[in-house]
């Protein structure tokens, strides 16, 4: 699958914040990538639609969903990043 760089920017941000604990909404995804809000969407939708994202509500807010990396995704992107890069020391970080 091929990704536009705002689509992948979107995944890392998403990635990089579970990573750290933490979730992120919708809106806050559109903000990191640097997009309109409705740009923004359209992307999420689509890595939604690819099987590599999901959107859970929020229990406390119906009006927020958070984004999560599906799980078989995070691994792979794990393995991506720990992957060593021909002619470089050490791994992708």
């Amino acid at each position: 699958m091929d990704l536009d760089t705002s689509s992948l920017e979107i995944l890392l941000e998403i990635h990089m914040a579970e990573s750290k604990g933490r979730l992120l909404s919708i809106s806050a995804a559109c903000v990191c990538g640097g997009l309109a809000p409705s740009t923004g969407l359209r992307h999420v939708t689509g890595l939604e639609k690819a099987g590599l994202i999901d959107r859970v509500r929020d229990r406390a807010d119906r009006r927020r969903s958070w984004l999560m990396v599906r799980p078989e995704i995070r691994v792979r992107l794990l393995a991506a990043f720990n992957t060593p890069v021909p002619g470089q020391l050490g791994a992708v970080v």
